[in-house]
């Protein structure tokens, strides 16, 4: 089984996709990109369509490549202040389009 882990930090997200193997994960795919939501949360908390853009493409990039390579399991978490600013809620299920 392959499955994908992306966790939406304020910094960086991370991403990494692993397969079960018999002595336990192999690694497939193991990604740390900036993605500038902690600079645009500092100012306020509301997300400029810029930098929700730039990580919405950011998570479809990621779904997609993962799909591919034949992710059936899916953990996704994104960090606190992130989920509680405004304008959020929209973002990241447009990855999954």
């Amino acid at each position: 089984m392959i499955a994908a882990s992306i966790d939406i930090g304020t910094n960086t997200t991370l991403a990494l996709l692993a397969e079960r193997d018999q002595g336990g994960l192999r690694v497939l795919q193991d990604q740390l990109t900036p993605n500038r939501l902690g600079e645009a949360l500092k100012r306020s908390l509301t997300l400029p369509r810029d930098v929700m853009s730039l990580n919405v493409d950011l998570l479809a990039e990621l779904v997609r490549d993962f799909r591919r390579a034949g992710a059936c399991a899916w953990w996704i978490s994104a960090a606190a202040r992130l989920r509680l600013s405004k304008g959020a809620g929209w973002w990241p299920g447009r990855a999954f389009r």
